[in-house]
Formats: C-alpha cells, structure tokens, sequence
C-alpha cells in the first residue's frame, strides 16, 4: 500500500471530494457513533451571508450536521486560514432552521431539485423526510435543537487545530477528521482517522473510485451482528427485510453481508439503498424474519 495525495491522483476541484463524501456520509460518523443514520438534505447550501456549506445532513436524533470539506492545508489557506470561524459562522446560520417547513424549503427541496430527477420535488423531499423523522422517533420538537459540525481534510495547520481543540473542549459539538489516501492494487483508498474529539483510533477504508464505503474493521465495544452468529440467535441464510416493509428481504450470507436477488451486497448497502438514506443504523431498520425481532432487540437479549 503506497501514500498518495489528492494532488497526484488529480484532484484539483472540490466538488469531487463532495462527489466521494456525499456517496460515503457513513465514513464521517463519529467514533462511538457508528451506527448512526444520516440522510443527506443540502450541498451547497447558500446562507445568508452568501456563504456556501458544502453539506448538511440531518442526525438521527435531529440535529442538523454541517460538514465542510477541505483537500489540505492549501485549501485551508486559500480560505483565509480560518477554518474554525468559517464553520462556527455557517453552523449559526443552519440554527435558525427551526422548523420541518424551513428545511424542506430553505435546504431540503432545492437540494432535491438540483441533485434528483423527480416530478414533484417538494412532495419527494417531504416524503423522504417525514419518513426519516418516524423512523428515528424524531418529534417536530426536537427537530434542530443544536447543530454539529465535522470539518474534513488531509492535513491542518497548528493553529487551526489548537482552536478547534478549544473549542470541542468547551463544549462545541466539533469533530475532526484527517483523510489519508493510498493506492493498493490499482484502487484509491481512504483512511480516515479521528482528531477530535480525542478518542481511539479507528479507521474507515472507502474505495473511493467506486464510490462506496468499506469500513476496515467494525469497532469494539458494541455487539456487531457476528456476535449474534456467534450466539445463535441469528444464522447465515436467515432472511431479513426492512422494518415497515416485507416485501424488502435479503438473505445474511455472513456478518458484513447479504444477498439480494441472487447478488451479494454490504449489508448497509442494501439497507441504505432501500430506505434511500446516505447512511443508516442497520441495527435499528433491519428486522430478523424468524424471531421478528429488529437486530437491535436481538442484541439486547444477549446484553441482559
């Protein structure tokens, strides 16, 4: 495995590391958090102060998420050296969304509209979101009660990180994360570690010519689904379908994986393509045919 740049590979516009983050949102949960559901509602969403956030997307439990991506310390530069305050002044902004009716029309549906060919563009976004707020128990409330930012880069200046730092010490909901490309066997990969908050390190491998996420390793300190093989309450060849939806099944072919119609898919993959969300809690959305118990249930049987 060979270290690369974002320069050698021929990345030289933003828009393709946005292409690469809003096809893999998964790679920037926070550690601790990996099964979080995501579902990406903006890109290059305008404030008003003419500032542009590269995306956001909403959380499981509500909160808007800023994410700005930056290729290396150059970028950085370019922008006047001050990531920290940029993404402090783009996430004040997101906080007067204080509504489902001002996300769907401020971000979400000119997101849908530009990105998506649909006939109806606000009745899509609409759909898609009042599905993710009851699938994740998300009370009209609670929507957007606080604002997360995660800022991306291959490489920050001293000074930056000294004042993120700060600031996730002092409370702000900041999480950064360096990316590391490598080539290995004619592909392009990413390592992505987190910086901040200080936590393990765990990284996240995504192949990033085909454009999908592949973690390295699933984390400890949580019952994976190779734990409920392990146990025997579920089985390779077990069906499973998608909570709410019957007719959406797969067969576990093993713990990272299902088969679909006869095609062997990431088991996130399959999830995430049925619910139409850019990352999902496969634990929380998936439901085990036999018992007919979601996985989550499943993991609190062997916890108890």
């Amino acid at each position: 495995m060979t270290e690369t740049t974002f320069a050698e590979i021929g990345w030289k516009e933003p828009n393709e590391i946005e292409d690469i983050a809003a096809n893999n949102l998964s790679i920037f949960t926070p550690q601790g958090q990996e099964e979080e559901s995501l579902l990406l509602v903006g890109r290059q969403v305008v404030d008003e102060t003419k500032g542009r956030n590269d995306l956001v997307a909403l959380d499981s439990e509500g909160n808007l998420v800023l994410i700005e991506l930056k290729r290396d310390r150059e970028d950085i530069r370019a922008a006047g050296g001050k990531i920290e305050l940029q993404a402090i002044r783009y996430a004040s902004a997101l906080a007067k969304i204080e509504s489902r009716k001002d996300l769907l029309e401020r971000i979400y549906v000119p997101y849908i509209d530009d990105n998506e060919e649909v006939e109806e563009p606000f009745d899509h976004a609409r759909s898609q979101l009042d599905e993710f707020l009851r699938s994740n128990e998300i009370e009209p409330e609670d929507l957007n009660r606080r604002q997360r930012i995660i800022l991306f880069s291959s490489g920050y200046d001293d000074r930056s990180l000294s004042s993120l730092a700060w600031l996730s010490k002092n409370g702000v909901d900041v999480t950064v994360l360096r990316g590391d490309l490598y080539k290995h066997q004619g592909q392009t990969m990413m390592s992505v570690e987190q910086l901040l908050p200080v936590s393990q390190e765990e990284e996240y491998f995504v192949d990033i010519l085909e454009k999908s996420s592949s973690p390295k390793n699933e984390g400890s300190g949580t019952l994976k689904v190779r734990d409920l093989i392990k146990e025997g309450l579920v089985s390779e060849g077990d069906k499973l379908h998608i909570k709410g939806d019957k007719k959406e099944q797969a067969v576990l072919v093993d713990h990272q994986h299902v088969e679909v119609d006869g095609e062997k898919r990431r088991r996130n993959d399959w999830a995430q393509d049925v619910k139409d969300y850019a990352s999902i809690n496969f634990y929380n959305h998936v439901v085990h045919v036999k018992t007919g118990k979601l996985f989550d249930d499943l993991r609190e049987e062997i916890s108890e």
